[in-house]
C-alpha cells in the first residue's frame, strides 16, 4: 500500500519570543575573528575577509573565548511567522507469506522558512562574519573596542534561518505465536519492533550560508531502536538495543580545531522483566544500560538521548495498579 501527504503550516511567535523583558546576562563565546576559529565556518575565506574589513587585529587573544562579558537578552517584537512545507510519501508492506510482519518506510522532506531561533553571542557573531552581506543587522547586536575585544551584546530571538530536512524513516513490526511453529499452545509469543532513522541531510541556512547539522552527537546520520519482547501468560521479557551511528564532536570546523572530533558508533542495551499478578497489578524490573556503555569523551549533545549512558548501569523497580 502506498501513501503520501503534503502539508503547509505556520507557527506564530510565542509570547516569550515576542515580549520577554530585557535582562542582563554574562556570557562567553567563540570569537570567529580569533585565531582559533577564523578558519572555521561554512566559508573560512568569507569569515577572514569580513574580520579584516571590520578592523579586528590579527593574532589577537579574544577575552570572550575564555571569560564572560556583560550583555543583555530579551524578546523581539518584530518577529514574523514561521512557515513550513512538508511532504511524506511511503509504502506499507504486509507479505502474505510471513504472517504477522509489517514493514513501513517513509520518505520525509520538510522545508522550514523564517525559523525563529534564540541566538547566543557565538551565533550572533557567526551570523555577522560568515555572511557575504557584510556588515548586516547582526553586526549591530554586539560592539568591540579599539583593540577588538567584545564589550557588549544583545542576545535574543531572531527570524534568522531556513531549515531543510530530508530523510527516511522505517519501521518493522513482527509478531509470532510460538504455537504456529509447533512449540505448543502454552509456549507464548514473540514480538519484534525496529525503528530506523536515516538523515539524507539536515541543513540550516543562515544569511545565505548553509550549515550541515547531520553527523554530530545530537543528530547522528543513522540511528535505530530494536525491541524484542516475549510474552507467556503473566510474564513479559524485553530486550532493547539502541544504536547511534558514527558522528563528530563539532561540524563545520577546520580539521585541526579539536584534538578529538570523531566519535565511534554507540550501542546501548536495556532489559525489562514484567509480571502481572492478582489481575490488576504489574511489577517491572528494569536494567538500563546493561553493559554500562559510556558516551565517548569529550561528550556533547542531548542529555535525553544519552541519559542512561551518562548515568551508567542502573536498576529500577515499579509496580502499577489498574482498576
Amino acid at each position: 500500500m502506498f501513501h503520501g501527504n503534503y502539508t503547509r503550516s505556520l507557527r506564530a511567535p510565542s509570547i516569550t519570543e515576542l515580549f520577554a523583558p530585557d535582562g542582563s546576562v554574562y556570557d562567553s563565546g567563540n570569537d570567529p575573528c580569533s585565531p582559533q576559529f577564523i578558519t572555521s565556518g561554512p566559508n573560512p575565506g568569507v569569515r577572514r575577509a569580513n574580520c579584516a574589513r571590520a578592523g579586528v587585529p590579527t593574532n589577537f587573544t579574544s577575552n570572550i573565548n575564555n571569560y564572560t562579558v556583560l550583555g543583555s537578552s530579551g524578546g523581539n517584537r518584530h518577529l514574523q511567522n514561521e512557515t513550513a512545507d512538508s511532504f511524506t510519501g511511503g509504502v506499507t508492506l504486509r507479505p502474505r507469506w510471513v504472517r504477522g510482519l509489517t514493514i513501513n518506510s517513509d520518505f520525509i522532506d520538510i522545508n522550514l522558512h523564517n525559523e525563529i531561533q534564540s541566538l547566543d553571542i557565538t551565533q550572533i557573531m557567526d551570523a555577522c562574519y560568515d555572511s557575504p552581506n557584510f556588515p548586516n543587522a547582526y553586526c549591530s547586536a554586539f560592539t568591540r573596542d579599539s583593540s577588538g575585544q567584545i564589550t557588549n551584546f544583545k542576545e535574543g530571538y531572531y527570524n534568522i534561518a531556513n531549515q531543510h530536512v530530508r530523510g527516511v524513516q522505517s519501521k518493522l513490526d513482527y509478531f509470532l505465536t510460538l504455537d504456529d511453529i509447533g512449540l505448543g499452545p502454552k509456549s507464548g509469543a514473540v514480538e519484534m519492533t525496529v525503528n530506523y532513522m536515516h538523515y539524507v541531510f539536515n541543513n540550516q541556512t543562515l544569511l545565505s550560508q548553509t550549515y550541515a547539522q547531520v553527523g554530530d552527537t545530537r543528530n547522528p546520520r543513522d540511528s535505530f531502536t530494536t525491541n524484542i519482547n516475549y510474552f507467556r501468560g503473566p510474564l513479559m521479557l524485553q530486550w532493547q538495543m539502541i544504536y547511534y551511528g558514527k558522528s563528530h564532536y563539532k561540524l563545520n570546523v577546520a580539521p585541526n580545531t579539536y584534538s578529538i572530533n570523531n566519535f565511534k558508533q554507540y550501542f546501548m542495551f536495556n532489559t525489562t522483566i514484567g509480571y502481572t499478578f492478582l489481575k490488576h497489578y504489574v511489577a517491572n524490573v528494569n536494567i538500563n544500560n546493561v553493559f554500562d556503555a559510556k558516551p565517548q569523551y569529550p561528550y556533547t549533545g542531548s542529555s535525553t538521548r544519552y541519559f542512561d549512558g551518562i548515568i551508567g548501569r542502573s536498576f529500577t523497580l515499579s509496580v502499577q495498579a489498574n482498576f
